[in-house]
């Protein structure tokens, strides 16, 4: 690699500086040497003083703020300069200056944000009226109803395009995001994270909200290639807040409390009868008792023994609701405090920030988050400037661990009493299920016995440095880093009790998990207006290198009880883990952006990337974009329109390799020794999204602000590890192996219905509808997601759930009748199956298998796709009178969910649907009809469920006192915002499950299986916040 970066600056030294003078050369024709002083007030249409506007000498980065009496002064060269006036939420002006040199200006509202300035993806902070890409920005006003557990949380239904997937409850698990369709066959889709310069990789739960003054979500590989190899799944920009917008030489104090509960949304349905013969003597006893069973004192011997019918109808002797005693009302609540300045030379951040979620579980503690920020801007000279970022995150969870808890909580049978006590007297007894004896646990007890608690600490943070050449070059540097460290461990205790309720050897799990993340970034920009010319351009190189290392330890046969330290096992039962892993990356990008009278847009960019995940062969890989708009009402005045532009761009992005999957790895095991586990590929390289989208941005009757963009995305040279075959000597290699293709439709309309002195209405209604199919695989199709339930193959959707299908026709039947058959031996039951005719509501009723091909044998074929026809979401805001009430809709039409939850109850016959008690006698069905289609959890069709839903997501209601109104009281509060809020508030779905956003896998935000999950709950609160 070495050899190759040096190549490459020897090639291209010369070239680079001879184009760099030429360009500056260029910037510099017109420039003068006159100066002068120019002053001014600039207010609102209110002739309010507006604080913190910025003054910008137009083509420059020289400007100045107004102070908190709206006054501002600024020094300015040459005859006719001309000076931008701009504040967010008002529209921009621009103003040549003339002979005088006193210019007052008057802002007006910017209704729809044309104004507003976007960072994230150009060459420079650019007006939203001028992109040519798909960037979407949020500031604090989008998210201000309902507050969000976590920041990326807050993003849930606001953006068009933006799949943000709780897949369950757990408290502090986090959320996984997606943008537009997949660009990865078995990973993740996750977008690249960037907090104020930093790239992410600690978990996104632990970054709060308060903290972040805006959000900007650069869409698709076209508006992504700038950041290169990790940008194919999109980029997510997180600005935290500064002192920037404080009064000049004032400090503002912001004090946020809230506190409220969590609680399950619903409770599953669950059968509450049985199929099985009860004891004459039954009435006469407090517990179920069955015939063909002998009790004595403490236990029992014999079978039970099926009703002749086979019908789950008959009565327990007391039915307990353990989903009631094992869910509990959890507390939340979270404390915010923070400091803002600003000075002359210098403004800061100061924050601290506590987070409590005990979740819905007893006997676990749930997740605590402890936040540090500091940040901090500083000029040293009128031309130098130094600035810094920085935030501690400390978070602890402690939660019921596997799935096994949730599927022992609903296959008891219902008459179990979950608080029995075992034989030495402690709580719950262990297996109190006398029928299920090795199958089914108390899921009370290995929460009460078990310490399984993970922690979490991470320190992100950057410096940088700019240096202004001129009043239109800077030359910037940054050093960023990330360092995490996270620990986990579960220790059972000496005693505990193992299958049979006997006492266990105990065991004990620890890892440990370190990584240091860090970026060094130089930068050079160019900002210069000539005449109707507007031009920026950025020539950067990053240097990126990333340190982790992890080590686990698990053992059993505990030598002495309670002691859960590494020195108190038996070493011969210890299995040991670990890794170490270094990450080398070079990047160089330039990208130049220009516009004509504000008309004419473009913007085109080039990148190179280095890494020390891509093979030997390929170690360099190039992303680019192309992309150029036109605001036709620019030219053009169409009535009622008051802004059309359209837009369009081409561009690359990447999807890098994993650490180790282009080289040679061997597995050391206990028993096995050494063995070959992985063989190199020197060509593997990462994944290359090429993206061509079109756009449209119009606002017209001053009310609506519309934006579509139509986007068609190819994902070639996915990877995959390929499975080898035998005689080669070892299991796997990772190949480039096939294409990903996608369409994504998405518009946003935001809508000023009344925007009065005293009521404001404001919607956004987000639509998004994507498509995605594997158009090239190079290895026959393989089955993939949790439990193989989802198929890869050429030609298919990427989502397909692949299974067994059943017979739902006589026309289906009449293609696979079997020897001694004929159609009229059949006949379609209640549930819509095909079965022999007379056997409806006996023991021999069954549906029939497919058998496509009629050769006697089930056939596997697709039998459901997770993709969504189209998703919806409505966000309203009204106020009046420093009243606020905000809701927001979210609807999901189509998509199925595999409800592996629900198949698994067959099992045990829990399903709601197996209890027959109540039921017509000509509608019953036997528990010998729902054992065949349970299929002994072979995926099959009868599990899909529609995954439409309709969720009423955030409701809140709140109450803001002026400063005008509260200096009747005190004079010291510039603010008292009173609100109650309630999130995941109601769901409308047929879904059985708790929850239709249910997935599980490595990619949350395609498989939609339930596979007893942490249900989702709903959090109800209060808040106040005070702002001095």
């Amino acid at each position: 690699m070495k050899k190759q970066l040096q190549l490459f600056l020897a090639n291209g030294k010369t070239h680079f500086w001879v184009f760099l003078l030429a360009l500056m050369c260029s910037f510099t024709m017109n420039a003068q040497t006159t100066s002068r002083i120019i002053k001014g007030v600039v207010t609102d249409e209110k002739n309010e003083t507006l604080i913190g506007a910025s003054v910008l000498i137009q083509g420059t980065s020289i400007g100045t703020t107004t102070d908190f009496d709206g006054k501002y002064e600024i020094e300015v060269n040459g005859e006719n300069p001309t000076l931008e006036f701009s504040y967010l939420g008002m529209k921009s002006q621009q103003i040549t200056v003339g002979e005088s040199n006193i210019i007052d200006v008057t802002l007006k509202e910017d209704a729809f944000g044309l104004e507003e300035v976007v960072v994230s993806g150009v060459a420079s902070a650019t007006p939203k009226k001028n992109l040519t890409i798909s960037v979407e920005k949020l500031d604090a006003d989008n998210i201000k109803d309902v507050h969000a557990s976590s920041a990326v949380n807050a993003l849930q239904g606001k953006v068009a395009g933006l799949k943000v997937v709780v897949a369950n409850g757990l408290p502090g698990g986090g959320a996984s995001v997606r943008l537009r369709g997949s660009t990865s066959l078995t990973g993740s889709n996750k977008p690249l994270i960037i907090l104020d310069g930093n790239r992410l990789n600690t978990n996104l739960a632990d970054i709060n909200l308060d903290d972040i003054e805006t959000f900007e979500v650069v869409k698709g590989a076209a508006a992504a290639a700038l950041y290169g190899s990790q940008a194919g799944n999109g980029v997510i920009v997180l600005t935290s807040k500064r002192g920037k917008k404080n009064k000049l030489g004032k400090s503002t104090i912001t004090v946020r409390s809230e506190y409220g509960a969590q609680q399950i949304s619903k409770y599953l349905d669950l059968a509450t009868h049985h199929p099985y013969q009860l004891a004459d003597d039954q009435a006469d006893y407090d517990y179920t008792r069955y015939k063909g069973v002998y009790y004595f004192q403490g236990g029992h011997i014999g079978s039970r023994l099926v009703t002749e019918n086979g019908y789950a109808d008959q009565e327990y002797a007391q039915v307990y609701n353990h989903q009631e005693e094992f869910f509990k009302t959890g507390i939340y609540h979270t404390e915010y405090v923070g400091l803002t300045g600003h000075g002359e030379k210098s403004n800061y951040l100061i924050s601290i920030e506590n987070n409590r979620q005990e979740g819905i579980i007893n006997y676990t503690g749930g997740y605590q988050r402890n936040n540090l920020k500091f940040n901090m801007d500083h000029r040293l000279f009128d031309n130098f400037q130094i600035s810094t970022s920085n935030l501690i995150m400390k978070a602890q969870s402690q939660n019921p661990g596997s799935y096994r808890t949730f599927q022992d909580l609903l296959f008891l049978s219902p008459d179990v009493n979950l608080f029995a006590k075992n034989k030495d007297s402690t709580d719950f007894l262990f297996e109190p299920d006398p029928w299920k004896v090795g199958l089914v646990e108390n899921p009370l007890y290995p929460l009460a016995n078990t310490d399984r608690e993970s922690s979490r600490f991470s320190i992100v943070g950057n410096m940088k440095a700019k240096y202004s050449i001129t009043n239109w070059a800077t030359l910037e540097a940054k050093y960023a880093y990330e360092h995490r460290n996270t620990q986990a461990i579960t220790f059972q205790d000496k005693g505990y009790y193992i299958a049979g309720s006997v006492p266990g050897p105990g065991y004990l799990y620890k890892n440990n998990f370190k990584e240091l993340g860090q970026d060094v970034q130089v930068t050079l920009n160019l900002n210069k207006q000539v005449r109707d010319f507007t031009n920026k351009f950025k020539l950067s190189y990053l240097f990126e290198k990333t340190e982790r290392d992890f080590f686990s330890v698990s053992a059993k046969e505990l030598f002495a009880k309670g002691v859960p330290h590494l020195n108190n096992y038996d070493p011969k039962t210890a299995k040991l883990n670990s890794y170490d892993q270094k990450i080398v990356s070079i990047d160089y990008f330039g990208i130049y952006d220009f516009d004509y009278k504000d008309k004419y847009l473009f913007s085109g960019l080039y990148r190179i990337d280095g890494s020390s995940l891509f093979g030997r062969e390929v170690r360099w890989n190039p992303y680019y974009r192309i992309s150029g708009g036109y605001r036709l009402t620019e030219d053009i005045k169409l009535p009622k329109i008051q802004e059309l532009k359209l837009r369009v761009a081409y561009g690359t992005a990447g999807q890098r390799p994993g650490f180790g999957w282009k080289d040679e790895v061997f597995i050391v095991s206990d028993g096995a020794g050494k063995y070959r586990h992985t063989i190199a590929n020197k060509y593997l390289k990462p994944s290359t999204t090429k993206e061509l989208e079109i756009g449209m941005d119009v606002n017209f009757l001053k009310r609506f602000s519309l934006t579509a963009a139509y986007a068609v995305t190819n994902t070639e040279d996915a990877i995959y590890r390929t499975i080898l075959a035998s005689h080669i000597g070892a299991s796997y290699q990772y190949r480039n192996i096939g294409t990903i293709s996608g369409t994504s439709l998405e518009t946003s309309l935001q809508t000023d219905i009344f925007n009065k002195k005293n009521f404001s209405w404001t919607t956004n209604l987000t639509f998004d509808k994507a498509t995605q199919k594997v158009t090239k695989l190079n290895i026959p199709p393989f089955f993939n997601g949790p439990r193989s339930a989802f198929y890869v193959a050429e030609g298919e959707p990427f989502g397909s759930m692949y299974g067994y299908d059943w017979v739902k026709s006589m026309d289906q039947m009449a293609r696979q009748i079997p020897d001694g058959k004929s159609i009229n031996d059949f006949e379609v039951n209640s549930d819509g199956y095909v079965i022999l005719k007379g056997t409806a509501g006996t023991k021999d009723e069954a549906p029939i298998p497919l058998d496509i091909d009629n050769d006697g044998t089930a056939d596997k074929i697709i039998i459901g796709n997770s993709n969504p026809n189209f998703n919806l979401s409505l966000q309203n805001s009204l106020e009046y009178k420093g009243i606020q009430l905000g809701f927001l809709f979210s609807y999901k039409n189509g998509g199925n969910i595999y409800n592996y939850t629900r198949q698994y109850a067959y099992r045990e016959n829990q399903a709601p649907e197996i209890d027959q008690y109540g039921k017509p006698e000509n509608e019953k069905k036997t528990i010998n009809y729902y054992g065949a289609l349970y299929k002994s959890t072979e995926i099959n069709s009868h599990f899909i469920e529609d995954g439409t839903y309709l969720k009423l997501r955030e409701l809140s209601l709140s109450y803001t006192i002026n400063k005008k109104t509260l200096a009747k009281l005190v004079n010291f509060t510039q603010s008292v915002r009173l609100g109650i809020q309630v999130r995941n508030v109601y769901t409308w779905t047929k879904y059985t499950g708790y929850d239709p956003e249910v997935t599980s896998g490595n990619d949350l935000t395609n498989y939609y299986y339930d596979n007893f999950g942490y249900p989702n709950f709903r959090t109800y609160s209060g808040s106040i916040k005070f702002i001095f």
